[in-house]
C-alpha cells in the first residue's frame, strides 16, 4: 500500500500534469471505481465534464482536485496509479477510468489505474477547515472534502501543530502504537512507519501513551 511519501509525490507529478486543466470528457471502465458516487458512472460523469481544475491537494493518503465547485476525490487504495496517456490509446487492462483534459490547449488523458481495484474516485463536497488553514498540502482553499473532514492532518502538512500533536499522543492508556495509527489524531502513519519510529526510538509499541513524556 502506498504510503504518505509516495502519495505525495503521486500528489505533485499530478499537480504538474493537470493544474489548470478543464475535464472534458469521461469514460468509467469499471463501476466499482466510483462506488461511492451516487447514481454511479453517470451521475459521476455529469458531475465532472466541464470543470476546471484549480489545484491537487492532499491530506494523508488522500488526494483531492479543487475544482471550481466542490472536488474530485481519490483513494490509491493498494494498487492505485494516475497515468497521462494519449487519448487516442487503449486503455491499459487495469484502467479503472479515463478523464480526457483539455490542458491549455492540449488534449491528454488522464487515466486511474488500480489493479487491485480498492482505490475509488467520487466527487463531493467542500467543507470548511475548523482551523481555518489551508485544507492540506498542494491545497488553496481552507476547506476538505467532506469524506476527509474527519481525517486530522500529517506530518508534512506545514499548519500541524507538532507541540499539541505531542500532547494528544500521550493521552489514554492505549498502546502508543495504536495512537499513531490514530488518523484522527495525524494522518498518514502506517504500520511500516510506526513501526519504524517506535524502533529508533527504542519504544515498545505497547507502551500505554500516557507513560510517555511530552517534549518540546
Amino acid at each position: 500500500m502506498p504510503e504518505l511519501p509516495e502519495v505525495e509525490s503521486v500528489r505533485q507529478g499530478l499537480e504538474a500534469a493537470v493544474r489548470g486543466a478543464r475535464i472534458t470528457d469521461v469514460a468509467v471502465f469499471r463501476e466499482s471505481c466510483v462506488r461511492r458516487t451516487e447514481g454511479g458512472p453517470r451521475h459521476f460523469s455529469a458531475d465532472t465534464v466541464g470543470r476546471d481544475i484549480a489545484a491537487v491537494a492532499r491530506r494523508g493518503k488522500f488526494l483531492w482536485c479543487e475544482l471550481d465547485d466542490g472536488a474530485l476525490s481519490a483513494h490509491l487504495g493498494m494498487s492505485g496509479q494516475f497515468r497521462i496517456n494519449d487519448p487516442a490509446s487503449d486503455p491499459h487492462r487495469h484502467c479503472r477510468a479515463r478523464l480526457i483534459l483539455d490542458r491549455h490547449g492540449e488534449r491528454v488523458a488522464l487515466d486511474f489505474v488500480d489493479q487491485r481495484t480498492f482505490g475509488y474516485l467520487d466527487v463531493e463536497p467542500l467543507v470548511p477547515t475548523p482551523d481555518g488553514a489551508l485544507g492540506g498540502c498542494g491545497g488553496t482553499l481552507d476547506a476538505v472534502p467532506a469524506s476527509v473532514a474527519h481525517i486530522a492532518r500529517d506530518l508534512l502538512d506545514p499548519a500541524l501543530d507538532t507541540q499539541a500533536l505531542f500532547r494528544t499522543w500521550c493521552i489514554g492508556r492505549r498502546g502508543i502504537k495504536q495512537v499513531l495509527l490514530d488518523q484522527t489524531r495525524v494522518s498518514g502513519l502506517g504500520n511500516i512507519y510506526a513501526d519504524e519510529a517506535l524502533w529508533r526510538a527504542r519504544i515498545h509499541p505497547t507502551t500505554p501513551a500516557d507513560s510517555l513524556p511530552v517534549t518540546s
